[in-house]
């Protein structure tokens, strides 16, 4: 995303004179934290929502939208075990 390339460029400048251990650190900090900002950024596709019975379609691009914004609103982080559990939910009552 532009922000975090934006944010990286900065780097060396903000940490000026920090040992290039505790560079790295931040740096690690900076690129964990990046937000998921698109339904490709998701730890889940698919395949793996097919897998619990989601059919491809309209209900898969409901179901993605539905983690997407979950992820960016911070209901869930963006890992697997987290998507999975989210979408076993919601498709257990649609």
């Amino acid at each position: 995303p532009p922000e975090l390339a934006e944010a990286l460029l900065t780097l060396p400048e903000a940490l000026h004179g920090i040992p290039m251990a505790q560079m790295r650190g931040q740096v690690e900090s900076l690129l964990a934290s990046s937000p998921c900002l698109s339904v490709a950024q998701l730890a889940v596709g698919g395949k793996e929502l097919m897998e619990l019975g989601i059919p491809a379609g309209e209900k898969m691009g409901e179901a993605l939208q539905m983690l997407l914004e979950g992820v960016t609103d911070g209901k869930w982080e963006n890992s697997r075990d987290a998507l999975l559990s989210a979408a076993k939910s919601w498709h257990s009552v649609c």
